[in-house]
């Protein structure tokens, strides 16, 4: 496939093309998403609608048929392990992010776009079984970690109320304390603290939901059942995935406890305050760190 086009358009500064259609070039774009070229799908599909979304070449009608396709990229392949339509799903999320975080500056979205995106990315979360993070030739699929920088987007958005942020609390707790094959190794544990900061910063949340939310984390026996193939799973692998589980709670509870400590600490937060619950938080995750055991 001829790339000139594309690395024509980025060298330029991403200026649209003279006598080229926006809406043709950007659903090629939107197919090499799907891509095994990373340089097509990372270096090409992502950062141009990136900035072509950032510097409002859609309408808001165009936005949301964007996003719609993106929702449905969601389900192609789900369920699937090792299989290379995990890319279209990872790098579907990931340009959804560019279109919230426009969305929070220019506010094109309604609050039932808002909610259904919301609700397919809690879903999706969840139902994601493809956890592999980097594969030599194919680059990046990272899917727990754009679900991360996603929720960071959605927990900021005026439509994302205090049940809508409850709610994704305990979406991101069931993630984390899910029996699993591997251990996160790739910061999807920090993408997700940041997320759960953001939802702190915007002080809704009380101190009771909170102490709630850390037993869901601390005692996994009492956690959300995840789902049935899961259990089916966890029976296969025994022990291994629960030592994997426990370790990736520790991980995300020692980023959770640094961030509440230092806002912005390495970098990941983009507000330096702190969360008015942090004083009262802090020593209650410190807490939880302590006495994480063992499932049984």
């Amino acid at each position: 496939m001829d790339k000139t086009l594309w690395r024509n358009i980025i060298a330029n500064d991403y200026v649209l093309p003279e006598q080229q259609s926006l809406a043709d070039l950007t659903s090629t774009l939107l197919s090499y998403l799907g891509s095994t070229d990373p340089e097509l799908r990372e270096s090409i599909a992502y950062p141009i609608l990136e900035k072509w979304i950032d510097r409002a070449y859609y309408s808001c009608i165009d936005l949301w048929n964007m996003a719609g396709r993106l929702l449905h990229n969601f389900t192609i392949g789900l369920g699937e392990e090792g299989t290379d339509t995990i890319f279209l799903r990872s790098f579907s999320i990931l340009t959804l992010v560019d279109i919230i975080a426009y969305d929070l500056k220019h506010s094109c979205l309604d609050e039932a776009q808002v909610n259904q995106i919301q609700e397919q990315v809690f879903t999706y979360l969840l139902a994601e079984k493809d956890l592999r993070d980097y594969e030599t030739g194919k680059g990046w699929m990272h899917s727990i970690a754009h679900c991360g920088d996603l929720l960071w987007a959605l927990a900021q958005h005026h439509f994302t109320g205090t049940l809508k942020q409850e709610r994704m609390m305990n979406v991101i707790a069931a993630r984390v304390s899910a029996p699993v094959a591997h251990i996160y190794l790739y910061d999807e544990d920090e993408r997700l603290v940041r997320s759960v900061m953001a939802i702190l910063q915007r002080n809704l949340l009380s101190i009771d939901f909170l102490k709630r939310w850390l037993s869901q984390l601390t005692h996994p026996v009492e956690r959300i059942a995840f789902n049935e193939e899961v259990e089916r799973q966890l029976d296969i692998m025994g022990n291994k995935a629960e030592t994997c589980a426990r370790h990736n709670i520790k991980h995300f509870l020692r980023g959770l406890y640094f961030q509440l400590l230092s806002p912005g600490f390495a970098g990941l937060t983009m507000v330096d305050e702190k969360p008015s619950q942090a004083d009262e938080f802090l020593p209650l995750v410190e807490d939880a760190l302590r006495n994480i055991r063992t499932w049984c």
